[in-house]
């Protein structure tokens, strides 16, 4: 778990969080829709 975090700097230089999120949901099989995923407006 350790190097999986200190680890994930030099992941997000080639996949954004944005992108592993999408896959993740898309992997299983959740439902959503992509223009309220990462809704700015609503994030603090």
């Amino acid at each position: 778990m350790k190097r999986y975090i200190e680890n994930q700097e030099e992941h997000h230089r080639r996949q954004t969080f944005q992108d592993e999120y999408l896959a993740f949901l898309k992997k299983h099989h959740v439902k959503f829709d992509p223009r309220y995923v990462f809704d700015d407006e609503h994030v603090a």
